[in-house]
């Protein structure tokens, strides 16, 4: 889903997806493939919690779609009414992930971003 677009802060390379206890996530393609990085596993699903959530906040901030309801961070994509799976890959340009500081950063096409450390989220 997010192919080509996770980098590792660490060592530069791409994350790769991989299927592990039936979920799908991403490892850094250099741990994977040779051992030279250090091993940082994202789950999918949390990456699509992120955006999917910066998608509804960006639309409370502008307006559309919300007429006076409560905003409420939601845990899966499917939760909300409007958000596609469709939306959430193409709103997101890079995604940076570094395994030391163990941060999430995601770059999006509209020029704001996703900062999450230590399970604290910056939008």
């Amino acid at each position: 889903m997010f192919s080509k677009k996770i980098k590792c802060s660490s060592c530069g390379k791409n994350f790769k997806g991989i299927k592990e206890r039936n979920k799908e996530k991403y490892i850094c393609s250099s741990y994977s493939n040779y051992g030279k990085c250090i091993r940082q596993v994202i789950e999918q699903n949390r990456i699509v919690y992120l955006v999917a959530n910066h998608l509804e906040i960006d639309k409370v901030k502008t307006g559309v779609g919300t007429s006076g309801s409560k905003m409420t961070l939601r845990t899966k994509v499917e939760d909300y009414d409007q958000i596609t799976l469709e939306q959430v890959m193409n709103s997101v340009k890079q995604i940076n992930i570094d395994p030391i500081n163990k941060t999430i950063e995601i770059l999006y096409n509209d020029n704001t971003r996703t900062f999450v450390s230590d399970d604290q989220i910056y939008f």
